[in-house]
């Protein structure tokens, strides 16, 4: 760790919202103390945002806070009373060291349709669930599955994938480099019907497309038996229920990295601690909104947000302090299909001491703002 002779003591950063103010008599020249400058930082501050508020947490089997901290990659589970669909989201562990994840639990789908109902209609049925999803049921449809009762309501549910996900890496812009990464799960209701013909499941999808997709069940991981893309619509035909996933095939084209100041000004210092606030970025912001955006969420956790921060100053005397506080971020520009995309997503935070000044005449004391 760099040692640095000003008046200066150790600076690191803490989390907190408050300001302190610094008061303090005459200052003193005499002495030049060794300034040692802050170590990274190593622990993740998650914060989980849920609907419904009461949602339970645990993080790798442990139940945690609503923001809790973390050291280690590990699997989030989100769950509420037996009325909701328990979500399980994957953490793993990046640059930024402050990560928000929206969670949005959705009610277990059902509706007024019986597999009896649909096997005698004579026409068409339809059934439709959240967020403008449904299910088309052909007319004079067979289920087959034995264990399915005939009496089991059909119904359909969509959440959004949430998860942190690996740093993004540049391929080669070729379609074989394309990935599946989730974005949509589709409860199908009833678990484990399966129809002597296909059923179509189809869920809003804004800006779809010129985007590529695939869909796949969530136990053997097989594929729809088609898949058709709309402007604002996803549809699949499977020949069985339970979980099907959309999935958005992307690859990385370029990533060019850039900094932002997050906090740029002077600070009175007094010997002990000293402290100034500054905003952290979380989350990610996009040029394409739609079900691009939500793919994005899917991989950063969040749209872009704002954390609270302080940084604290500890210093052997008085004086004022000039400091710069940045942040890394990446501007990451995907392909999917024909279509390109950007994405911009922060990562890791420094701080830099640009200067220290001994003379405080005429202040008894200060404070540090963002």
């Amino acid at each position: 760790m760099k040692k640095i002779k000003f008046l200066l003591g150790i600076l690191t950063i803490a989390a907190s919202t408050s300001l302190l103010s610094s008061c303090f008599s005459d200052p003193t020249f005499d002495e030049k103390p060794e300034v040692t400058l802050p170590s990274a930082e190593t622990t993740y501050t998650i914060t989980v945002k849920t609907n419904p508020a009461d949602a339970k947490l645990t993080y790798n089997g442990k139940p945690v806070d609503k923001t809790f901290t973390t050291k280690e990659n590990g699997e989030l589970v989100v769950s509420a009373d037996d009325s909701y669909v328990a979500q399980t989201i994957n953490v793993v562990l990046g640059e930024n060291k402050n990560i928000v994840l929206d969670v949005t639990l959705i009610k277990k789908p059902t509706s007024n349709t019986s597999v009896a109902d649909a096997e005698a209609s004579t026409s068409e049925t339809e059934v439709n669930g959240n967020n403008n999803s449904s299910i088309v049921i052909p007319a004079g449809i067979t289920q087959t599955n034995e264990s399915v009762s005939d009496d089991a309501k059909f119904g359909i549910g969509v959440y959004n994938v949430v998860a942190v996900t690996e740093e993004p890496k540049v391929t080669e812009d070729k379609v074989e480099n394309d990935k599946p990464h989730d974005v949509l799960v589709a409860v199908c209701e009833p678990d484990g019907a399966r129809f002597d013909e296909p059923v179509t499941i189809s869920v809003a999808a804004q800006n779809a497309e010129g985007l590529s997709f695939e869909c796949t069940n969530d136990k053997e991981g097989d594929p729809a038996k088609s898949i058709s893309v709309g402007q604002n619509t996803l549809s699949a035909k499977v020949d069985h229920f339970s979980n099907w996933t959309f999935s958005l095939m992307a690859r990385v084209i370029k990533i060019e990295e850039q900094e932002e100041v997050l906090f740029d000004g002077d600070i009175l210092i007094h010997a002990g601690s000293n402290a100034f606030n500054y905003t952290a970025k979380a989350g990610v912001s996009s040029n394409r909104n739609g079900i691009a955006e939500t793919f994005l969420i899917s991989q950063f956790g969040s749209k872009l947000t704002n954390v609270a921060k302080t940084g604290t100053l500890s210093s052997t005397g008085e004086g004022s302090a000039r400091i710069r506080v940045i942040q890394t971020k990446k501007i990451i520009t995907y392909k999917s299909g024909n279509t390109q995309f950007t994405a911009t997503v922060y990562g890791a935070i420094r701080v830099d001491v640009l200067n220290v000044t001994y003379d405080t005449t005429g202040h008894s004391g200060g404070i540090g703002t963002n």
